[in-house]
């Protein structure tokens, strides 16, 4: 409900720039024509720090440097006052609390704390306690900024341990936050997309708890989402519910050409790999002989089988290409049966991989071949997404 007007010279903006009506914009491009000229000096000191090589160890302690160096500290410490000041004047201004939220919490050094670890941690836990304590999320103006997106994704990113219970901790914590609609619809919306494009292993983990205890079950506050989404997003949680690392597999029992089932809970091994794939599908003719050859080297040092199941129904494909490679693990078919695996395992591209241990819990998925060994062999580093462009079914 608010109006106002602007005029200005487009070529010298900032120090001609006048408003009617916007007593905010008037005090913010007033502190802008105040530090304007600061930080071009500020910048001009920075340009002649490194065009004199002043962050060599050697030339630190030139004349030259030392005064480049005061200078520069002198007017970090005059733009941080100003802004101080406009803060503590204006709170109220969505400008201050942009500015606001860029500010880290101040730690204590606690210097009380004489063991270093020790001390370190509770720096640390002090930090992560205090994060919020300069970014205003009931403020929905900070929603339209550069800002927040970067606050939120560090908060998550570097201060949650990486595990997936740690993680929605995390999350639900940002959530319980104070916060009107527009500010709660942005942060959902953004932490479960993040994580539904997560390249880490398994961390579809999020998304999933997203939207099973928001989109789904709080059906009054998440208000904007229509009925063909909502069911939509119940779709995606039966195609994530049952796959989870961590969790025993679905249960799965295909019959092979003979006619012979075979039980994913009977198979005798450490490790055992769980492959669908099709004949018909051109990746998958390129890694299965890939996934054999490891699979010989592999599986009586360390205990390795493989549950493979053909999902293509075209038979024909599917006993030539066996001619061609006779692969001697488990070997099963979709005869047109049940399809409830399709859905339990998210199989709808191939190949689909999922590696598990011998309680038949996952323990790895959405990962090549190359990854799977090194787990396997105990070679593995941080394991990131590495799902490939595979053939949809």
């Amino acid at each position: 409900d608010q109006e106002f007007e602007v005029e200005g010279d487009t070529s010298n903006f900032v120090k001609s720039i006048k408003f009617k009506g916007c007593q905010e914009n008037t005090d913010f491009y007033t502190y802008l024509q105040t530090v304007t000229p600061i930080q071009q000096k500020f910048s001009e000191q920075n340009k002649k720090y490194s065009s004199d090589s002043c962050s060599k160890i050697e030339n630190k302690n030139s004349t030259n440097c030392k005064t480049c160096y005061d200078a520069i500290v002198g007017y970090q410490d005059q733009l941080k006052k100003l802004m101080n000041d406009y803060v503590i004047k204006n709170p109220n201004y969505l400008s201050s609390k942009m500015f606001k939220s860029t500010i880290d919490v101040e730690v204590p050094t606690f210097e009380e704390i004489k063991e270093e670890t020790v001390r370190q941690k509770t720096r640390y836990n002090y930090f992560k306690a205090h994060y919020f304590d300069n970014i205003d999320i009931a403020e929905t103006g900070l929603v339209r900024t550069p800002i927040l997106e970067g606050k939120i994704n560090y908060f998550i990113d570097e201060l949650t341990y990486k595990q997936c219970d740690s993680v929605k901790k995390s999350t639900d914590y940002i959530m319980s936050k104070k916060m009107e609609k527009p500010m709660y619809k942005y942060l959902l919306g953004h932490i479960t997309s993040k994580f539904e494009k997560s390249n880490i292993m398994c961390f579809d983990c999020v998304s999933l708890h997203m939207f099973e205890n928001y989109y789904l079950k709080d059906t009054v506050k998440v208000d904007w989402v229509s009925k063909e989404t909502r069911q939509k997003i119940r779709e995606e949680v039966w195609k994530t519910e049952h796959n989870q690392c961590g969790k025993k597999v679905y249960p799965l029992a295909m019959k092979d050409t003979t006619g012979k089932v075979h039980d994913i809970f009977k198979v005798d091994a450490e490790y055992t790999l769980v492959y669908f794939w099709s004949a018909t599908c051109g990746h998958c003719k390129k890694t299965t002989p890939k996934l054999f050859e490891m699979y010989n080297r592999l599986k009586d040092e360390y205990d390795f089988e493989v549950y493979s199941v053909h999902i293509d129904k075209n038979r024909d494909e599917y006993d030539k290409y066996m001619k061609e490679h006779k692969f001697t693990w488990i070997n099963t078919i979709d005869t047109g049966g049940d399809q409830a695996y399709r859905t339990a395992y998210n199989v709808f591209s191939t190949p689909t991989i999922y590696l598990l241990n011998n309680k038949k819990e996952i323990i790895a998925k959405k990962v090549d071949i190359s990854t799977i060994e090194k787990i396997i062999t105990g070679k593995e580093g941080p394991i990131e997404d590495e799902s490939h462009e595979g053939h949809d079914h």
